[in-house]
């Protein structure tokens, strides 16, 4: 058993460092668009965020070649997010969670964005800066705030705001997490599992559960802010205010 299945539900849900932050930004946005606001969850894969839209019309995108054991059932259309196939101005809300990592033009894709959200629309955006290859080969970039500031102000968005997903030390806890599967691997011998069992203990409860949640605590100090996961955008196409 994971050391961290004895903690409560919203300890192990902050230990995900990443998504933990990344799901906050999501619901705390989503709570503040006007009831019936037409939302597009572009690059949506499974849909995990479909719950803070009940109070919309919410639209599920994807190309749906990500994990192999994703299940895909909940898009409302698969597509290719270069070639957004709605019209312009279609919609009030564009979200993209982790998406411009794993397109081979971003910059295409924030266009798309730009052209199917009306006057006034919002687009909210996450993007990784420090975080492993995942769902490979589709992973192509990472990204500083300058980038991303620089993709959208080149798309034609304004009112840009960009915030950094935690500092060095949510990094570092993110980071720890993996330790213990570097030094205790699946594959080692019988005999190295019987030898060591009681140090990979130790170190599955340090690196999984104490190490990060320190980390988690110190992360206050880090005002620069300059190592991160990751950021949090959110921006407008010009015109009248969303209602």
């Amino acid at each position: 058993m994971k050391p961290s299945r004895l903690l409560p539900r919203r300890t192990r849900e902050r230990l995900n460092i990443n998504r933990h932050r990344i799901a906050g930004f999501v619901r705390d946005s989503a709570a503040a668009i006007p009831d019936g606001a037409r939302v597009l969850d572009a690059g949506a894969g499974e849909g995990r965020y479909r719950e803070h839209f009940t109070r919309h019309e919410y639209v599920a995108a994807d190309l749906a070649v990500g994990d192999a054991d994703w299940d895909y059932s909940g898009l409302s259309t698969v597509c290719d997010l270069h070639r957004l196939p709605f019209g312009r101005g279609a919609f009030d809300v564009v979200v993209a969670t982790q998406v411009l990592e794993h397109l081979r033009e971003p910059a295409r894709f924030v266009a798309e964005i730009h052209d199917v959200l009306r006057p006034g629309g919002l687009v909210l955006i996450t993007a990784p800066m420090m975080f492993r290859e995942h769902q490979t080969p589709h992973d192509y970039f990472r990204f500083t705030r300058y980038g991303l500031r620089s993709l959208l102000e080149t798309a034609g968005f304004d009112r840009i705001e960009i915030e950094p997903q935690g500092g060095f030390f949510s990094l570092m806890g993110d980071l720890l997490q993996a330790c213990h599967r570097y030094l205790f691997p699946r594959t080692r011998s019988l005999v190295s599992r019987i030898l060591f069992s009681p140090l990979e203990v130790v170190s599955k409860v340090f690196f999984s559960v104490l190490a990060p949640l320190v980390c988690i605590a110190l992360d206050r100090f880090d005002r620069k802010r300059i190592y991160t996961t990751g950021f949090e955008c959110s921006a407008r196409r010009p015109g009248a205010d969303a209602s």
